[in-house]
């Protein structure tokens, strides 16, 4: 016979398992509530920083269920939902991420996108914390050619 501490951790646990659970709504991102296997999966990738890095999420294919991701430089790689876990296709190729040695190669690639450009994480207003300009480049502007003589007068 179960005593009455017993009985009361078994009733506040039920209680608490029916109470509903506040669902994260980051702006822009709205997909991530309806798919929560995509929000850990991003998680994952971008070791919990991906609202600096990734800068829209749009649904693709609805089978195989695939989402675009696009990175605030512009680059974007793809996100494929399977049976057994998520694959990332990175710049053509494809990672399984239920395997350790392919998701850290992913992470590799998903970084290599983003050095295309210079991402600085700062704290602007306007571009949500994140600046996408490319570095200034200091050579000076190619001048157009003179136009050639035919030689006539």
């Amino acid at each position: 016979m179960m005593n009455i501490k017993d009985r009361i951790k078994n009733l506040v646990k039920d209680v608490f398992n029916q109470l509903e659970k506040p669902q994260y709504k980051p702006a822009g991102l709205d997909v991530l509530t309806d798919y929560p296997s995509l929000y850990e999966t991003l998680n994952d990738l971008f070791d919990n920083q991906y609202f600096n890095f990734v800068k829209t999420i749009d649904w693709v294919s609805p089978i195989p269920t695939t989402f675009r991701i696009v990175l605030v430089n512009g680059a974007e790689f793809y996100l494929i939902y399977s049976k057994n876990s998520w694959i990332a296709q990175v710049a053509g190729k494809k990672y399984f991420l239920i395997k350790l040695p392919q998701k850290q190669r992913a992470v590799n690639a998903i970084s290599r996108l983003l050095r295309h450009y210079y991402v600085d994480v700062n704290n602007d207003e306007d571009s949500g914390g994140v600046s996408i300009e490319p570095p200034a480049d200091d050579t000076p502007a190619e001048e157009p050619p003179a136009p050639e003589e035919t030689g006539e007068e």
